[in-house]
């Protein structure tokens, strides 16, 4: 890893081969390099981040609708010491950059986004910190493998009009409440589905498996899983979805997503049941269509 400073631009290297394999379900990853600590100047002044990677997959793709699984974060560190992703307001500091191209063997060039002006990512700064980047891969045969990257902080002096840079505002106090909130009612829906599943495993037997329950986060909520906006998040329930669309609709707050067809159909109905008696325990004949905005599914869900 490298520093270099070029006018208004503090750019990190790495040429440090990084390689990531997923043989389940659960996100395999691996930091693989980060700034040096951050001093008051940069959490003050920096304007836009962004990670240029030179990278490819596994070389092959079975099935191409469902989209990447091989993909590089920003994160944040307490300190470059650290080991793990930095945790605020109940949420990780990481959010996607980009996805390796499906299917290639060799490394191709990509640019991530950049993360410019008042994104959260600046006000979850703290002098001391260091931002890393994350190499991740998910499910079985998906794989990583990053040969090359620039981690690129723009930190001017003074913009354009000569003025100071903007600086970046803490989260207000209604997010960080909200955060909160979501986060207590991922936990209260995993004790549920827990509860649930123990109920419905007979003796000795091995435990009664839930595709939601196993895509539940295992830890803190992504900071990108949650975006605040002025007006409140739609409430999704959907039965019988595809992985693909999963990955799609699973980026927003409060979504509820079953299993469909036979006998995980009757399940998500008795899953459907036990979420409602938690979402309004004083109100028992309160209906799915009263408190979620959109409902939606396939099979036994349409």
């Amino acid at each position: 890893m490298s520093l270099t400073i070029q006018k208004d631009e503090y750019i990190v290297t790495s040429t440090k081969q990084c390689d990531v394999y997923s043989k389940s379900g659960t996100v395999a990853s691996e930091i693989w390099f980060h700034t040096p600590a951050l001093d008051e100047h940069i959490v003050k002044n920096v304007v836009s981040i962004q990670i240029e990677t030179k990278s490819h997959d596994q070389g092959w793709v079975l099935h191409p609708e469902a989209g990447s699984w091989s993909w590089f974060d920003l994160v944040v560190l307490e300190s470059p010491e650290a080991t793990q992703i930095k945790v605020k307001d109940g949420l990780a500091l990481m959010w996607l950059s980009h996805e390796n191209k499906l299917g290639e063997i060799e490394d191709t060039k990509q640019v991530g986004p950049i993360f410019l002006g008042q994104h959260d990512i600046f006000a979850s700064l703290e002098v001391g910190n260091a931002l890393g980047v994350r190499v991740c891969a998910r499910f079985p045969d998906w794989e990583n493998h990053a040969s090359e990257a620039r981690l690129i902080l723009r930190v001017p002096e003074r913009d354009t009009n000569g003025s100071a840079p903007r600086r970046h505002s803490s989260p207000h106090r209604s997010r960080r409440e909200y955060t909160g909130l979501i986060s207590e009612q991922i936990t209260s829906l995993k004790k549920t589905f827990d509860t649930y599943l123990d109920a419905a495993t007979p003796g000795e037997a091995p435990p009664a498996y839930s595709l939601v329950r196993e895509m539940l986060p295992m830890g803190p909520l992504r900071a990108d899983e949650l975006a605040v906006t002025e007006e409140p998040p739609l409430r999704l329930m959907s039965f019988g979805m595809s992985r693909a669309r999963y990955r799609y609709f699973s980026q927003f707050p409060n979504v509820n997503i079953t299993d469909g067809g036979g006998v995980r159909g009757i399940s998500s109905l008795y899953i459907l049941q036990a979420i409602m008696a938690k979402v309004s325990p004083d109100n028992p004949s309160v209906k799915p269509c009263e408190y979620f905005d959109m409902i939606c599914g396939t099979s036994t869900g349409g």
